[in-house]
């Protein structure tokens, strides 16, 4: 059943069997003399849940050299050690008196289990780090693994609705944290959205640049294409993350309750909104270095600054203030988001199709009709981006994690 054995350093002789009502419901399989029930008896395996299972080695010198499999339940523990009764002088000298021996009194304290390995049917064993007896945990139904990368996704996964309601690693939770998410990323964002659709400051930029007089149907064919820059794209997906989450962090606050610690599945629906936020939060700082370096010349708009700075910093005040990890997996999202817009843009310049200055390219920096620069740009931004990004923020997210956690997630 069992990947390795887990040591118990502190089990000696086998104790009697506790009459029944003195703890919890307990189930073993009786295939050592340490288990409750005894040697000799027929196997017994019933495992209600959520059920805890360790193994237990006798410590050195005991007559016993079997491991013993124990499943608890409720937070309790069957008694694995029986006190060693202190030996007195008997009187005049001679022999010894034993005083009667102690019943441990049992208790939630008495069980502790840690460095956890998968065992049978998707549980969990413990690996004993200190002298005593282990304390049972409900059981997790991802394995973690050593690195705390892999504890987070685990708890991203298996312990979603304590995560979105704010209880993990977030400065608020519940409804105000709710609320934060409507008032300052969602709200602001989607007035970004409207801003850029109405705006045309920008057009009369570019017409001044080139000295063109822009008429009433050049002004009307840029904004029916907006969702032909990149920028755009990336402002919308960023609304519909923030509306996303402000529906997850409701469903979660409604579900979380704080006394249960059981793994709860995360649906799909759940992980979209997990992958969408690392997605916009590595794209939109892409898209407004891109911007910021290749395209923005001056005088430099104000529209420019709110649709390249302004989202980037609600969606850093968002992971700041709610600590979303960000795993390192989810880098293939933000390479599959610019492979998307390059073939998209490969489109556009082979369709013919033109912007309102009657251009065939959407980006002058990725102008199809010179192929080898246009390639160039596709391969640097493809091949150094999304590594640099997909290693960066999942430092940084781990980082925010370590430096506040509310309460830490029994693993």
């Amino acid at each position: 059943f069992w990947e390795r054995p887990h040591t118990i350093s502190s089990a000696h002789a086998p104790v009697p069997v506790e009459p029944a009502g003195n703890m919890n419901q307990v189930v073993v399989i009786t295939d050592a003399p340490l288990t409750p029930l005894g040697a000799g008896g027929p196997p017994l395996l019933s495992l209600p849940a959520p059920t805890t299972l360790v193994n237990v080695q006798p410590a050195a010198g005991s007559p016993y050299g079997q491991y013993s499999s124990v499943a608890a339940t409720g937070a309790m523990y069957p008694r694995l050690a029986a006190p060693q009764p202190p030996q007195q002088p008997g009187m005049w000298g001679h022999g010894t008196v034993q005083d009667p021996p102690q019943e441990p009194m049992q208790s939630t304290a008495d069980v502790r289990l840690e460095d956890k390995q998968r065992g049978f049917g998707g549980l969990e064993a413990g690996g004993f780090q200190e002298e005593g007896i282990e304390r049972p945990v409900k059981a997790c139904a991802c394995v973690p693994g050593w690195a705390a990368h892999e504890r987070e996704r685990c708890a991203y996964y298996d312990h979603w609705p304590q995560v979105w309601a704010g209880h993990h690693a977030s400065l608020l939770s519940g409804y105000p944290l709710l609320a934060f998410r409507v008032v300052v990323n969602l709200i602001p964002q989607f007035i970004i959205c409207i801003m850029v659709i109405l705006d045309k400051t920008w057009v009369d930029k570019e017409a001044e640049t080139t000295g063109v007089v822009v008429t009433d149907s050049q002004y009307k064919k840029s904004q029916e294409q907006y969702l032909f820059y990149l920028s755009n794209w990336t402002n919308i997906v960023q609304f519909f993350f923030f509306l996303h989450a402000c529906v997850v962090t409701h469903v979660a606050i409604n579900k979380y309750s704080p006394g249960d610690t059981a793994p709860v599945p995360c649906p799909l629906w759940v992980k979209l909104c997990w992958q969408s936020h690392s997605m916009t939060m590595q794209a939109s700082l892409v898209v407004t270095l891109l911007y910021w370096i290749l395209l923005a010349d001056p005088p430099y708009l104000a529209i420019s600054i709110t649709q390249h700075g302004i989202n980037v910093v609600l969606q850093i005040v968002d992971w700041l203030v709610v600590g979303t990890f960000i795993p390192v997996v989810h880098s293939v999202w933000l390479l599959l988001y610019a492979f998307c817009f390059l073939l998209f843009s490969v489109i556009h310049w082979g369709a013919g199709t033109t912007n309102w200055q009657g251009n065939n390219y959407i980006y002058g920096v990725l102008d199809w009709n010179d192929p080898a620069a246009a390639g160039t740009l596709c391969a640097l931004v493809l091949i150094f981006v999304p590594p640099i990004f997909g290693t960066l923020w999942p430092a940084l997210s781990i980082a925010r994690i370590r430096l506040f956690t509310k309460n830490k997630i029994a693993y």
